[in-house]
């Protein structure tokens, strides 16, 4: 292994963004959740803030392999991107966290839009008390796809009407099995 490989493993950026102080508003709602992906802004970029049981977190070795997905749904009622991440810490029953982008709102437009800007991806995972447990960077492989998803997210957007749109519809139905939807 090349050592600028393994240092997309080991933690570099950790002791910087293990300082990385959850806002009130993202900490409220990380509360409600038992597992969940979002995005942050952050002085290194945009971060994923993931909680998750501590268990968990604390199964999945440092340099678990992880696969990172971002898809575009074509819905009628509003564009969905959607982001998994799947570590195989555990092959058999892979734990996959997902996150959905709204390119209405602002700020996660603008958190989406920057990781085609990062050669890495930050990911910082959060215990069911909100206590910071570990962060693993890794190459963001899929980085010259994000303009390609946003623009296509955009193109979407802007064919729905402002009284149409309705996010939370669009990413119910992305959420449920067998739906069919065209995604790029």
């Amino acid at each position: 292994m090349t050592k600028e490989r393994d240092t997309y493993h080991h933690h570099d950026f950790e002791e910087h963004l293990s300082a990385f102080q959850l806002p009130a508003d993202l900490a409220e709602f990380l509360q409600g959740e038992e597992y969940t992906c979002v995005t942050a802004a952050s002085d290194q970029g945009t971060v994923h803030v993931i909680k998750a049981h501590r268990a968990d977190i604390a199964g999945m070795g440092d340099r678990v392999p992880m696969r990172v997905s971002h898809a575009v749904y074509e819905h009628p009622l509003a564009p969905v991107i959607r982001t998994v991440m799947t570590p195989y810490d555990q092959p058999k029953r892979p734990l996959a966290l997902e996150t959905f982008i709204n390119v209405a709102e602002a700020d996660q437009r603008t958190d989406f839009a920057a990781l085609g800007d990062q050669a890495a991806l930050h990911l910082l995972f959060y215990d069911e008390d909100l206590t910071y447990q570990k962060g693993i960077t890794l190459p963001n492989t899929q980085q010259a796809a994000i303009p390609a998803i946003l623009q296509r997210a955009d193109t979407v957007r802007a064919s729905i009407s402002i009284e149409q749109y309705d996010f939370d519809s669009a990413k119910a139905a992305v959420i449920r099995p067998r739906q069919n939807l065209v995604y790029t």
